[in-house]
């Protein structure tokens, strides 16, 4: 990868993180779901050459769904993270007045942040596509407003048995670090509960 003031290029493993998420309730018309999640980020990555944020971290999410339609639902998101223990602070990581942010160079955040998504997705049985905004604010170090970004994303089903493949990428453009855009792919499996793009409603397949 590329590092952001463009001094050069490294590759290896990056820090490495685990979600869990589960669905708590469920109106009777099966239209609205409300799932709990728990994110877990541990420090796999190797900090010198900034693939790795150096501690570990945990973040926890409220996620409220509504199926306006059959195969459509808007969706919004609560979420608060931080730090296990003490954080290494990368000094100057974009510039003198963002000297405080710090994690790995393709996950950079603060010590403590909140966060809030808002967005709609197209379902049916072969995956999804999605469409959110997301808005960030460190409390501290730094004490900012963080990126405002545009995420797509698409997950693909595979074999019907609760696999899934999942891609996206999120599109700075207000707030901390606006050129940097972020890229993922993942795989998840459903376990009747919520895959990785929250799902707790379904695809409404076949209704």
């Amino acid at each position: 990868m590329r590092e952001a003031l463009g001094l050069r290029t490294v590759s290896g493993i990056t820090d490495t993180s685990f979600d869990l998420g589960v669905r708590v309730w469920r109106d009777g018309s099966q239209k609205q779901a409300v799932s709990l999640g728990l994110g877990f980020e541990a420090p796999t990555g190797d900090f010198d050459p900034r693939l790795g944020g150096g501690h570990y971290a945990m973040t926890g999410r409220v996620v409220y769904e509504n199926r306006v339609a059959p195969k459509y639902v808007v969706s919004t998101e609560v979420m608060a993270s931080g730090n296990l223990g003490e954080a290494v602070i990368h000094e100057h990581l974009y510039g003198a007045d963002e000297g405080h942010l710090h994690g790995a160079i393709i996950a950079p955040h603060g010590e403590i942040q909140l966060g809030g998504r808002l967005g709609v997705s197209y379902r049916d049985e072969a995956g999804w596509l999605s469409a959110n905004l997301l808005v960030t604010s460190y409390l501290r170090k730094p004490e900012a407003l963080g990126p405002v970004a545009l995420r797509l994303g698409a997950g693909l089903n595979i074999g019907g048995e609760g696999f899934t493949v999942t891609g996206a990428v999120a599109i700075p453009f207000a707030g901390l670090m606006p050129n940097l855009w972020m890229g993922q792919v993942g795989t998840g499996y459903r376990f009747g509960v919520v895959p990785p793009e929250p799902q707790a409603l379904g695809c409404a397949c076949g209704k």
